[in-house]
Formats: C-alpha cells, sequence, structure tokens
C-alpha cells in the first residue's frame, strides 16, 4: 500500500481546494461564507485552472510532463497568493463562524438533527462502498486508458488509447482534459491511475457532490433546517435507487465518477443553479460573479458539450430573470462570465 501517495492524493484534492477557495469567497456576501463554499469554490478553480494552463500544451502537442509542471507551478503561485490576499480574512472568518455558533442559543430542533445524521450516515455508506466495491465500466477502455497512454507516452490525446496507435490531435477530447488531470494527480501522488479512479479519487468527488447539493438546498430554503435536510434526505435517495438506466446521471455518478461526463451533471449543473438562485435574489458580488466566469471554464474541462450546453442553460435563465425584474444588466454581466464558452467554442470550430 502507497501511504505516502494515499496522503499526498489528500492533501491535493482535500486540502489545497480549502487554500485555493478563500480568494473568491473573501469577495462574496457574507451568509455565502462557509466551509463548504470555499471547498466547492476551490474544487471549480483547480478544473478552471486545468483547462487554461492544458489545453494551450495539448494543442501545441507539448510533453505531457512539461505541461505537467507548468500546472503544478501555477496552482502553487495561486495557492500562495490565496494564503497572502486572504490571511486576515481566514482569521477573521473562523471569528465569524465562531460567533456564529456562540450566537445561535435557540432549542435544538431534533428532527432536523436526526435528518442531518441520517442523511451523513448515508454519504458515509455511499463513501464506504465506492472505495471497496470494484465495478467493470465499459468507458475505462478509453478514459482510465486515455490516462495511462498519457503517463507511457508523454504525448496528450495523440496515441489512440484502444489500440496505441499514432494519429492526429483527438480535437473531440482535446478541449476537456480531465484525464490529464488524473494523470497529473497519479504522477503526485505515484498511485497507479486505475487504482487511484477506482478506489480514492470517487471519495472526493461524491463528497463535493453532496457539497454542491447542500449549497443547493441552503439556497432553496434559505437556510431553513428542517427543509435543507429533507431535501439532502431526498438527493440521497434519488441517487441510490436513481439506477433506471446506464445512461442515467445517477449511474454515472456512481459507476463512472471520475469521468468528466459524470462530473458535468452531477457537480457542474447543480453549481450552476446554485448561482442562478444567487442572482434572482439579487444577491451577487464580485466573488459571486468570478465565480459564474470560473464555473463555465470549469464545465468545459470536464466535457467539451459544456462549450455550448451552459451558454444555453445559463443565457435563457438570466434572461427570463432580466426580463420578469426589469434588471438588463444583469444579463450583460451574465453574458461577461460566458465569454470562456465563446472563445473555446470558436477554438474547437477552428481545430475541426
Amino acid at each position: 500500500m502507497n501511504y505516502a501517495g494515499i496522503v499526498v492524493l489528500f492533501l491535493i484534492c482535500g486540502l489545497l481546494p480549502f487554500i485555493l477557495g478563500f480568494l473568491p469567497v473573501q469577495f462574496m456576501r457574507t451568509e455565502h461564507k462557509s466551509l463548504t463554499m470555499v471547498w466547492v469554490c476551490g474544487w471549480l478553480e483547480m478544473l478552471a485552472l486545468c483547462v487554461i494552463v492544458v489545453v494551450p500544451f495539448v494543442v501545441l502537442q507539448e510533453p505531457f510532463t512539461l505541461t505537467a509542471n507548468v500546472f503544478s507551478g501555477v496552482l502553487a503561485v495561486f495557492g500562495i497568493v490565496s494564503l497572502i490576499c486572504s490571511r486576515k480574512d481566514i482569521k477573521n472568518y473562523f471569528s465569524f463562524v465562531k460567533k456564529q455558533n456562540a450566537d445561535k442559543k435557540e432549542k435544538i430542533d431534533y428532527f432536523a438533527l436526526g435528518l442531518r445524521i441520517l442523511v451523513l450516515v448515508l454519504i458515509l455508506a455511499q463513501l464506504v462502498a465506492s472505495v471497496f466495491m470494484q465495478y467493470l465500466d465499459g468507458d475505462d477502455s478509453f478514459f482510465i486508458a486515455a490516462s495511462v497512454t498519457t503517463q507511457y507516452t508523454n504525448k496528450m490525446y495523440i496515441y489512440n488509447p484502444y489500440m496505441g496507435a499514432h494519429g492526429a490531435l483527438d480535437i473531440r477530447h482535446a478541449l476537456s482534459p480531465v484525464p490529464i488531470f488524473l494523470s497529473w494527480l497519479s504522477n503526485l501522488s505515484g498511485i497507479q491511475v486505475t487504482v487511484m479512479c477506482h478506489t480514492f479519487i470517487s471519495i472526493f468527488l461524491i463528497t463535493l457532490r453532496y457539497c454542491v447539493v447542500y449549497l443547493l438546498a441552503k439556497e432553496l430554503f434559505d437556510d431553513a433546517k428542517r427543509q435543507s435536510w429533507l431535501f439532502m434526505l431526498f438527493v440521497n435517495i434519488w441517487y441510490l435507487f436513481g439506477n433506471v438506466s446506464i445512461y442515467a446521471a445517477e449511474s454515472f455518478a456512481y459507476t463512472r465518477t471520475w469521468q468528466g461526463k459524470s462530473i458535468f451533471p452531477n457537480v457542474i449543473v447543480p453549481c450552476i443553479f446554485v448561482f442562478l438562485l444567487m442572482i434572482s435574489r439579487n444577491k451577487m458580488y464580485p466573488g459571486e460573479w468570478c465565480m459564474v466566469f470560473i464555473l463555465t471554464l470549469a464545465g468545459i474541462c470536464t466535457t467539451s458539450i459544456a462549450i455550448f450546453l451552459i451558454p444555453i442553460l445559463f443565457a435563457l435563465a438570466v434572461l427570463c430573470i432580466a426580463i420578469k425584474q426589469r434588471r438588463p444588466v444583469v444579463l450583460a454581466q451574465s453574458l461577461a462570465c460566458l465569454l470562456p464558452s465563446a472563445f473555446f467554442g470558436m477554438l474547437y470550430l477552428f481545430l475541426k
């Protein structure tokens, strides 16, 4: 057992998002500042930076080792900048959370407490199952093989992962570098990609999914505990018994957790609705708008389809909000946040 590699993996996927996430969260509204929001924002930042750094190297057909070193350096710089810029805010944040907890002297709601315990037990059971229950997914013949091929050949999206044959750049997947991200994680941790994906990475991605659902519940029910945890329980049951088709998002959540096509519907799409609710309630500060921009890039990292799906979903929803609330400025702000989709859409058509 590679215990040192496991520690490194937990530091990168567990601790680093906290460090990165404090930077945008310090510019958010007070009610949006929470450890859950920090961790989710940190993960979205990592995926967004992966697109910004990795895609140019992929298009230019540069070696994977150079790409991995540059990406590591960029994350290190952003982490240091985040700690420096947020050092006072981090201290104030924990003081604020402590004060909030001290001020809460209302009677304990045992029903809400019971719901919370039940939800956490269900999530823990899913995490345990993701580690100890191995399964075969047919798409691993491409996605896991693409990560292994990247490490073995030191080239990205050039060799066919099915046959190992050298070919032209795979335009269909070149703009969505999740397999490269997994190769990078494997290189740093020293854990083989297949083992890492089928055992350890699901712990973080399933936790990330439920963190996003929790943020969505807080926005939907204005932080009402009973309604929020009932919603969380409903979502847990939905996922546990939603395997009605091999193509359902619930099926992807457990059988293809590490693939971009699973991260997009189970993490990115709920995140979109979190920020749409904030926009509809006029609760957007610069930090929230910055995260919408980052969210667009993170979606592109997971799947090329996000280049087109995110603008359609987001623009249509914001258009309805702008018309109903007579706030045309919100449409311009939202369109500015969707500029990455326009850029990568043109790049995709150019490479085609």
